[in-house]
């Protein structure tokens, strides 16, 4: 009986072993670097980073078209200048009215 015994506690002591090397392998693939949690923090920067690109291609394209009407569009400069800088044509007159 002793040798069913020993080989009883033997098989114990792997079968713990094995245990604890799962438990172990589980914990780093989850929490460890490079783990699941990593990969889903990953995953949202990146998301963000993509909506990022996308608002700012967006921001370019305006600034394309804008550049392109300040190149050929007299009357959109013409407008620009009135707004932004306060400027009027010749002999126009300008009437200020406080509120």
């Amino acid at each position: 009986m002793g040798k069913k015994t020993e080989k009883l506690k033997s098989s114990k002591v792997y079968f713990s072993l094995i245990t604890l090397l799962f438990v172990f392998m589980f914990f780093l693939t989850v929490f460890g670097t490079n783990g699941l949690l990593d990969l889903r923090r990953l995953k949202q920067k990146q998301a963000d980073v993509l909506t990022n690109i996308r608002v700012i291609k967006e921001e370019n394209a305006q600034l394309y078209k804008k550049i392109s009407r300040l190149k050929t569009d007299n009357k959109y400069i013409e407008e620009l200048a009135r707004k932004e800088f306060g400027m009027v044509k010749a002999g126009e007159i300008v009437f200020l009215f406080q509120d």
